[in-house]
């Protein structure tokens, strides 16, 4: 097996399991943060799929894109709302990972969220987290709109 291959699945390994430890070692030892996986997501997907937050965080600060596309067209945002890994899926909107991205199906983060546990999911709750999730969305562009305004780049804000 090619070595880059050996050195990608070691990486989102680490990732998904949220081995923070092998991917500090892997970091410093110049290892591409951003390497895709044979679908297109970058190791960012996998932590945020399995609901790994810290990984997350990790990855985030050491420069992987937040709002990468897979071959679906998918962001971080919409692998961590497929399993309902809300803590996640908190993280990545406050931190500007876009709730409205729609991946080749026509769907939605929040079209996705809680698919994959959805029997198991409490409807009222369900709706809770989905809302909370646009407030919040909501909030960072209207933050990033004032940001932007105080530098004189908020043209396409509109009026918030």
């Amino acid at each position: 097996m090619p070595s880059f291959l050996t050195t990608m699945s070691k990486l989102h390994d680490a990732a998904m399991y949220g081995r923070i430890g092998d991917l500090e070692a892997m970091f410093k030892s110049g290892i591409d943060m951003d390497l895709l996986d044979a679908s297109s997501s970058t190791s960012v997907m996998s932590a945020a799929y399995w609901g790994k937050l810290e990984s997350v965080k990790f990855l985030l600060s050491k420069g992987v894109p937040i709002n990468s596309k897979d071959q679906q067209n998918r962001n971080a945002l919409h692998k961590a709302a497929f399993n309902a890994n809300f803590d996640v899926c908190e993280f990545l909107v406050m931190n500007g990972c876009d709730l409205y991205a729609i991946d080749i199906h026509g769907k939605t983060p929040i079209d996705l969220y809680g698919i994959s546990v959805y029997p198991r999911l409490n409807h009222v709750d369900l709706a809770s987290k989905i809302d909370i999730l646009k407030a919040k969305a909501s909030v960072t562009s209207k933050r990033d709109c004032l940001n932007y305004d105080l530098v004189g780049l908020s043209e396409g804000c509109g009026s918030l």
